[in-house]
């Protein structure tokens, strides 16, 4: 009758330093509340991600875990950690911004820089012509101060 012991969630995450089992509980949507664990629903993955981020030594029971929710067997009915595909409309977004913070970089450098004499106008039309813009649309790019562009 040599069986292992059944899993208990419970006994196991006391087995581990409470930093970690707080951390694995927060990212299967678990809060502690007096000595039970109960479900919240918010899968909170920051305590957990600063922990393996840190120097710390990770717990076995935190490898088994992360082990089952990346690559759980066939009858596992639990949740699952997935990488979720950026949908393209955001990739779109974030390179139109990308260009376009770019393009009011250029005019700045332009104006202030390069040519300090050159007129706002002349800077849009070559940042249109550079970044593939329509003028109308570079001239409405606000010009940019040197701190506004430091923090962008």
């Amino acid at each position: 009758m040599n069986e292992l012991p059944e899993s208990n969630p419970l006994r196991d995450r006391l087995l581990i330093p409470t930093n970690w089992s707080e951390a694995l509980a927060a990212l299967q949507g678990h809060k502690q509340s007096g000595i039970t664990w109960e479900y919240t629903g918010n899968h909170d993955v920051k305590p957990l991600a600063e922990l393996l981020g840190g120097s710390e030594p990770i717990p076995q029971f935190v490898r088994k875990k992360l082990s089952l929710l990346l690559m759980p067997h066939e009858d596992y009915k639990g949740g699952k950690l997935i990488y979720k595909k950026p949908a393209p409309r955001e990739i779109e977004r974030r390179a139109r911004n990308r260009k376009v913070i770019d393009a009011k970089r250029y005019i700045y450098e332009l104006r202030n820089k390069r040519e300090p004499k050159m007129k706002f106008d002349a800077a849009v039309e070559e940042a249109a012509k550079n970044f593939k813009m329509s003028p109308s649309w570079a001239r409405n790019l606000k010009p940019l101060t040197y701190e506004a562009l430091c923090h962008v």
